[in-house]
């Protein structure tokens, strides 16, 4: 296939062809392709008169092909320059500026936006949100469980985006998503770009077609290019300016349970984690960035994104700068990796591309970037140091220490506060007064774990829930001291907590949320409790907990789906 190089221009859609504009165009027109983001920005430079320049308009959309049918770019036109006596340049974005104009959820059903708030989750923690009634929920485990979710929901119902399910899949090894809460106040792309991290640094966006794009990272050679031969410049350059190996990141609010007089203010902080990757920093010193994600709110959710942000910049990166000529087809960053070859045919590196930037004139050049984007552009700081409100002890507030080993387990800190070692704050005896059982309950309860099918290192361990005045529940230590029964070998960092979700019920509201982490296996699951609970003497039996390939206990139970196991809790 010979080089044409075709510009066509659509209007007002994106599939409603106008002309072709090749022979207007002059020298100086650009473009560019992501492996995060798709196709890019872009330069148009025609040869129309002053008078003539509103043949194309801002909002119209513009396709560059090699050859008929061989597209290379789809862009719309953000920016229009018209000079006197002749000339008109069109900056162009890439059909993925549509996601900056979509924001999931919303305020309130009935308010101006008429959208409610929109929760995803795997399990229920934030009942105390004061908009938790008139939330909307779905239930996600997965990164890309949420992107078809907000494809589905509004993504391609507002832009003109289209989906193709073969073109979004699940990270390897599996990752996790505990809970996010959207108003309208982020964009779909903040969102997207958030769960491509930890989906092992995916790659998105949205391709020359108008197809949604989530997809892993692709080691295969998909180019070669020779020193010499098609190559033109090659450059390689590290830079400590872009390690980072502490993170101090800030989420979204948390609420707690409000006075049940109605008569003190519910209490209010932001989720905040402070976490380091050891080893980059003992090599190099401490690099920290500050990173805000407003929809975390939960150790397991920001561990994941932190444990990612590690992997791309807990070393000082390597990138890569090559321009090549003489091209006849495009590597799109998204497929996979670039071979390059020394003159004399052997092999110097292959790598991943992360930017292409395409010299679209008479002869095609490409410049091909590797290695990361900035950080500070992708999550910029604020324009002042701002603080946060520090809670009462909260057994998953706080950070810690991240490893990149998968088969290592966590640092006992990595859930917990640096600066607290204990559970609770009120008096360990005496009865403390609750809802759900009017008799009163004992400062510090036992739940036993019991097998049901598929778990026998559970099997009759025990974790002690001690009574959290601040948060008015019961909980473990974190992480939980699992009192394994004779012969077991259940390593898993547990936590538990205990709680009455409604003050004037009966011992049927108790709730017992129970998770387990054991480095990338997170189980996470809330119960009520089963039938025939008591008060007094307290005895209530929850389950069965339910495993499962995507929420599993890897030491704990066998690694099938549908191992599962009961929990009973008592004075």
């Amino acid at each position: 296939m010979s080089y044409t190089r075709r510009i066509l221009h659509y209007s007002p859609g994106p599939t409603d062809f106008v002309a072709a504009l090749s022979e207007k165009a002059i020298a100086g027109c650009w473009f560019e392709l992501h492996r995060q983001g798709g196709c890019g920005a872009a330069e148009l430079r025609l040869k129309d008169t002053f008078a003539d320049r509103n043949s194309v308009d801002v909002g119209d959309w513009i396709a560059f092909e090699f050859d008929t049918g061989d597209r290379w770019y789809f862009g719309r036109v953000e920016h229009r320059q018209a000079n006197s006596p002749a000339g008109v340049t069109l900056r162009l974005a890439g059909m993925g500026i549509e996601l900056n104009e979509v924001f999931p959820g919303g305020y309130n059903p009935t308010g101006g936006d008429q959208m409610p708030p929109h929760r995803y989750a795997a399990t229920d923690l934030f009942a105390n949100d004061p908009d938790y009634a008139v939330e909307t929920f779905d239930s996600v485990d997965q990164p890309h469980n949420l992107v078809e979710l907000l494809l589905s929901q509004y993504i391609l119902s507002q832009t003109n985006i289209t989906y193709d399910a073969g073109l979004i899949e699940s990270s390897l090894p599996a990752t996790s998503i505990t809970s996010m809460k959207f108003r309208g106040e982020e964009s779909a792309r903040a969102i997207l770009k958030e769960l491509a991290v930890r989906a092992r640094n995916a790659s998105w966006g949205v391709n020359e077609d108008g197809k949604f794009f989530f997809l892993r990272q692709r080691s295969t050679v998909i180019a070669t290019y020779q020193e010499g031969v098609d190559i033109v410049s090659l450059e390689e350059s590290r830079e400590r300016d872009l390690l980072f190996n502490r993170i101090v990141l800030t989420g979204g609010y948390i609420y707690d349970q409000q006075n049940v007089s109605g008569d003190d203010a519910r209490k209010v902080y932001r989720w905040r984690g402070n976490y380091t990757q050891s080893a980059s920093r003992d090599q190099y010193g401490e690099r920290r960035i500050r990173v805000w994600v407003p929809w975390i709110r939960t150790a397991n959710d920001s561990r994941a994104f932190a444990r990612e942000f590690f992997r791309t910049y807990a070393e000082p990166p390597t990138r890569y700068l090559i321009e090549v000529a003489n091209l006849q087809s495009i590597p799109r960053p998204w497929d996979g990796r670039v071979r390059l070859l020394a003159r004399d045919g052997s092999e110097l590196t292959a790598l991943g591309i992360e930017t292409i930037r395409v010299q679209f004139d008479q002869s095609p050049r490409i410049r091909i970037e590797v290695g990361p984007e900035d950080p500070r552009i992708l999550w910029p700081e604020p324009l002042h140091d701002e603080g946060s409100l520090i809670p009462d002890y909260n057994s998953d507030y706080g950070g810690g220490s991240i490893s990149l080993t998968d088969s290592e387990p966590p640092s006992s800190s990595s859930s917990s506060s640096s600066s607290s070692s204990s559970s609770g704050s009120s008096s360990s005896s005496g009865l403390q007064s609750v809802g759900c059982c009017s008799n009163g309950l004992p400062s510090t309860l036992t739940a036993t774990f019991t097998n049901v099918s598929g778990c026998p290192n559970l099997d009759g361990g025990t974790i002690e829930l001690y009574w959290n005045e601040t948060r008015g529940r019961w909980e473990s230590a974190a992480p939980a001291v699992f009192v394994a029964a004779t012969g077991s070998s259940c390593t898993t960092e547990w936590y538990v907590y205990f709680v009455c979700r409604n003050a004037e019920a009966s011992c049927d509201d108790f709730n017992l949320y129970v998770s387990g982490d054991s480095n990338e296996c997170i189980f996470m699951e809330t119960l009520y409790p089963d039938p025939g609970c008591a008060c007094d003497p307290l005895d209530l039996t929850y389950g069965p907990f339910t495993t499962s390939d995507s929420n599993p206990i890897c030491d704990c139970c066998d690694p099938v789906d549908g191992s599962t196991f009961d929990v009973g809790i008592t004075a």
